[in-house]
Parts: structure tokens; sequence; C-alpha cells
């Protein structure tokens, strides 16, 4: 079954952190509205792709009070956005000629994610993690 898991928000090597560094996940880090990296984001050889999670908007009230719309940020909000991605139709659209059930394989998934990202478009990405944003266009 695909897991897809947030990188972690404490500055560290993702191989270190649960589940971030568990073999056979898909890590996602968070990036802000002007495609930079977020300082609080784990890194490293762990993670595998970058998403919007910086200051996204949330149902949950949060410690300001301020309502239902109070943003919040870090690779928690960021790790939903490569979720549809997960999805057979999703995949399907990317493979039509592929064998169903085919993208039920992590790997093959994971793959296809990665193959369809944007790669270099995040700034300030540090050395030996990937830069790729997800890509959900389908």
């Amino acid at each position: 079954m695909p897991v897809i898991a947030a990188a972690g928000d404490d500055r560290q090597d993702a191989c270190n952190a649960s589940p971030a560094g568990v073999t056979g996940t898909l890590t996602v880090m968070a990036s802000d509205a002007h495609d930079r990296y977020a300082a609080t984001n784990n890194y490293g050889r762990c993670t595998h792709i970058i998403a919007p999670g910086v200051d996204v908007p949330s149902t949950w009230a949060g410690l300001s009070g301020d309502g239902p719309s109070d943003p919040a940020g870090g690779s928690t909000r960021s790790r939903p956005t490569p979720e549809p991605l997960a999805r057979p139709g999703w995949w399907a659209a990317w493979q039509p000629t592929t064998a169903p059930r085919a993208w039920a394989w992590p790997d093959n998934l994971y793959s296809v994610i990665l193959q369809h990202a944007l790669p270099n478009v995040i700034k300030g990405v540090p050395h030996g993690t990937p830069n790729r944003l997800a890509l959900n266009d389908k």
C-alpha cells in the first residue's frame, strides 16, 4: 500500500524521523507561495518531493482563536498535496496502457509522481535534498 508522509518540521535529517525515514514511504517537504523551501523542513536523502505547505488556510482555529481560516504551515500541511496523485484514476491518466492494478505497487506509483514533478523550482533547498515540486495537473 502506498504511504505518503510529511517529512517533519524539526530541521533534522528525515532519515532519523518516523514515518518520514521509513523505507517505502514517499516523504513530502513544504514550500511557500513564493516557491521557497520551508526552513523548518526535515531534509536529506529520505525526502522525495516538495509541495505547498506554508501559511495554508485551515479549518482548525489554532491558538490565536482567529477562526476557521487560521493559516498554519509545515510539511504536515504539504503532505495532502500529492495524496490525490495516489488515486488510481490519476495514475491511469499518466499510464493508460498499464495493466489494471499496476498502480497499487508503491514503487510504480512513486516513480510516476516523481517523474511528473517539476525539477529545481524551489529556492533554498539544502544540498543532498531532492528539489522536485509536486505536480497535480490531471
